[in-house]
Parts: structure tokens; C-alpha cells; sequence
């Protein structure tokens, strides 16, 4: 079995650097041991947007921009200055001349020494991302250094499944968006913060945003496959087709809940009543519905936005 593996290193910022640092461009092509067979598409980061898009073509096409600066501009200059104080404190003292040494004679001071940032006359050169990037029998694994934001950009066969994890480190980063349009395959995303937008999908899906909406338009689903779409600030608004025919848990704590399908409303789990005779009800149950009959388990909740759950025309 063919193995191909991409390093793409990005220079360490050094404390004499600033924090804007330059912008960092790659265009990788990663070749498929089998172009025939699907793909499996790993994508861990802490930061940037994410964009993946099905194409026509038998490789997996990566665009990636990044800053190269981990620490914002205050941060950089708090740490530097630090470095600085604590070198100074263990400078030696000189030590003083034997009696009868010459004191040497002044100098004519030659030319100023140009500020040791100085670029004029010189050329940026680019330099890579810290994208590391591997495949190995189809399987395409992307992985961004920790507190570094790198935007992605991504074509891969129509016949991808998709796992993207961006953790809570992103979030210093700003809400960047996670976009997908026009894989078929099992699709699995999880963001701390930002919006998720899945257009013209197909087959299984589980997709969350713990800051940020879930919008999700579903062309086909893999039958007896369960999903989720959930949010806990944020909308979800999930569009499926009109055949679907799923159990449907429904759940929005500060908002309200939408649909245009023909549901058939359960029953809320019942009250209990002990020996001692207590009685209790579980608050904050969500909606149980079936549609079509019902089958598997399709899950659409928030905690602060609405939940609409739309039927393809």
C-alpha cells in the first residue's frame, strides 16, 4: 500500500519578529492510492474557515492560507519585553582593568548602523504552512499546529466522508465559517465556534456549533442511519427530503420550533409516582415526532435559537 506523506513546516516567529507576520500560501495536491474507491477526509485545527467543495476531479486539491502569527500584537510584545527584562537581570558586571592600562583613544565613529528591522532594499520571501497533510490508502489527514488560524480551502471527489474537528482554541480566532457543498458520504463536524452550512448533501450527517448556526440542505439520506444537527447558541434550520421517513426529537430551550412536514406527535415520557408516593415530571422534554411512518433517530435541538426543520420541495 502506497503511503504519501506532506510536511509543510512554517518558519518559528522569532521574539525580534512583530505579530503581523507575513501571509502564508500553499496549493497542495494530494494524490489518491485508489481514485476509484471514496475518500475519508480528517480535518483537525484550532482556528481559520473551513471550506470543502465536491469537484470532478480524482485528487484531493488543498488551498491554504495562513498568518503565521500565533500571538496577537499585545501578547508579542508582552512576551518579548519579558525576555528582555529577564536577560538583563543576569548580565554580568564588567571587570575593571588592571592599573597602567592604556586607556585607548577615541574613534571616529564610522556610518550609522541601519535599525535592525530594517527591510528597505530587501524581498519578502514566502514561506509555506504549518498544514501537515497525509494519505495513506485513501484516507487524507490534515492537521494544523494548535493556536495557529489557517483557512482552508478544499476540493475532493463527489464520494468523500468527511470528520473535521475545530477546537475551542479557535475561538480567539473570531466565528469563521465551516462550509460544505456537495459531498455524498458520512459527514461528521464539530465546531466550538462559528457557523456550519452544509448545501446539497447526501447520506449520513452529524453536524454541531457550540457559538454559531447549523444550516443544513439534505438531498438524500443513508436509509436507517441516525443524524444530528445541534447547536447551543444558534439556530438549526435543516431542510430533508419530502420521502424522509425518520423519528424526529425536536428541542429548542429558548426558542421555538418550525416544520412544513406532516408529523405525528408523540407522547412526553409520563410522570412517575414512588412508593412514598412522590410525584415527578421531567421538565425541558423535547418534542417527539414520526414522519412517514417513522425510522431511525433524527435529532435537532438548541439551546438559544429557534429549530426549523424543512421539507424539500
Amino acid at each position: 500500500m502506497n503511503r504519501l506523506i506532506f510536511v509543510l513546516a512554517g518558519a518559528v516567529c522569532t521574539l525580534g519578529l512583530t505579530a503581523a507576520a507575513q501571509e502564508q500560501l500553499d496549493r497542495i495536491t494530494v494524490p489518491l492510492t485508489d481514485p476509484a474507491r471514496p475518500v475519508t477526509l480528517e480535518i483537525t485545527l484550532s482556528g481559520g474557515a473551513v471550506t470543502v467543495n465536491a469537484s470532478e476531479g480524482r485528487d484531493v486539491v488543498i488551498e491554504a492560507k495562513g498568518d503565521g502569527a500565533p500571538f496577537s500584537k499585545a501578547s508579542a510584545a508582552a512576551l518579548r519585553k519579558k525576555v528582555i527584562d529577564r536577560t538583563a537581570k543576569k548580565q554580568i558586571a564588567p571587570v575593571p582593568a588592571p592599573k597602567g592600562t592604556p586607556v585607548p583613544k577615541a574613534t571616529t565613529p564610522g556610518p550609522a548602523a541601519p535599525p535592525a528591522h530594517d527591510t528597505t532594499g530587501l524581498t519578502r520571501l514566502p514561506q509555506p504552512t504549518a498544514l501537515e497533510v497525509e494519505e495513506t490508502g485513501n484516507v487524507v489527514k490534515l492537521k494544523a499546529p494548535a493556536g495557529q488560524r489557517i483557512d482552508l480551502s478544499i476540493q475532493v471527489p463527489v464520494r468523500t466522508n468527511l470528520r473535521l474537528k475545530r477546537s475551542a482554541a479557535g475561538a480567539s480566532f473570531g466565528a469563521r465559517p465551516i462550509t460544505v457543498q456537495g459531498l455524498d458520504g458520512d459527514l461528521e463536524i464539530t465546531t466550538e465556534a462559528g457557523p456550519v452550512t452544509l448545501t446539497d448533501v447526501a447520506g449520513s450527517i452529524v453536524a454541531h456549533s457550540t457559538r454559531g448556526t447549523v444550516i443544513a440542505t439534505v438531498k438524500r439520506v443513508t436509509p436507517d442511519r441516525p443524524m444530528a444537527f445541534t447547536s447551543y447558541s444558534g439556530n438549526v434550520d435543516v431542510t430533508l427530503p419530502a420521502a424522509l421517513k425518520a423519528n424526529l426529537i425536536l428541542q429548542s430551550d429558548r426558542g421555538d420550533v418550525f416544520t412544513n412536514f406532516g408529523v405525528q406527535l408523540g407522547a412526553t415520557k409520563p410522570a412517575t409516582v414512588s412508593k412514598d408516593k412522590r410525584y415527578k415530571r421531567d421538565g425541558r422534554q423535547p418534542i417527539r415526532a414520526s414522519v412517514n411512518g417513522g425510522g431511525p433517530d433524527f435529532e435537532l435541538r438548541t439551546f438559544a435559537g429557534s429549530v426549523y426543520l424543512r421539507k424539500m420541495p
